[in-house]
């Protein structure tokens, strides 16, 4: 373990693989931490069950092959009373059905119509209808497309995001039909960038839009 802010511990689980058992004991041993790595390259609803029990404020799974649909079910619902933020890293297509599971907390937003837990998103290409579910999220949402082009109906669907902040990094430039469909929502402003060698995209709401954007 490494400390974290606030004197917390950083649990950082390099492994590639687990026991159930092994896991429940160690994280049912485990006190508050500051954050949570996960290196494993699956994760199963059961041992989901047993990360979303612990109380942190971040939780990093980032070399999953693919993210179980229903760890998507246990990690979209997970309890959002500390703010946790939530990153996953996939090297799979992101299913749709993952997709609407991770944004649960859309329909159970707190009474500012907002959820009150960042998610971030890494994956090899993104389908228009895993996007049309990641743009629920209703908080800051970041989406990292590593693989393939982004296609101009995947971000029309991204433009459209609930939450007031969207950060999209492509390893592809984006197409001027793309540029055209990020652009798309006037209740956004948006910023289209290069980023280290990357395309960086923010996709904000007017009145969330600070000087952090125009850097």
């Amino acid at each position: 373990m490494a400390m974290g802010d606030e004197r917390l511990p950083w649990l950082d689980l390099r492994f590639a693989s687990y026991e159930i058992q092994a896991l429940q004991h160690l994280l049912k041993s485990v006190g508050p931490l500051y954050g949570l790595t996960a290196g494993f390259k699956e994760v199963s609803r059961e041992a989901m069950e047993v990360f979303t029990a612990v109380e942190t404020g971040f939780m990093c799974f980032s070399s999953l092959t693919r993210l179980d649909e229903q760890a998507a079910v246990v990690l979209g619902k997970w309890d959002r009373s500390t703010r946790p933020i939530r990153i996953v890293s996939v090297a799979e297509p992101l299913s749709e059905f993952a997709a609407y599971a991770l944004t649960a907390d859309s329909e159970e937003s707190n009474g500012e119509g907002e959820c009150d837990s960042p998610l971030s998103v890494s994956v090899p290409s993104l389908a228009v209808e895993a996007a049309r579910g990641l743009a629920r999220h209703s908080n800051e949402l970041d989406v990292y497309v590593e693989g393939e082009p982004l296609l101009p109906d995947a971000a029309a669907a991204l433009a459209q995001q609930v939450g007031y902040a969207l950060t999209l990094e492509l390893w592809h430039p984006p197409s001027p039909e793309v540029e055209v469909a990020l652009t798309s929502n006037p209740k956004k402003r948006v910023r289209i960038k290069p980023w280290r060698g990357r395309t960086r995209v923010y996709i904000v709401d007017h009145d969330r839009w600070y000087s952090y954007y125009e850097s």
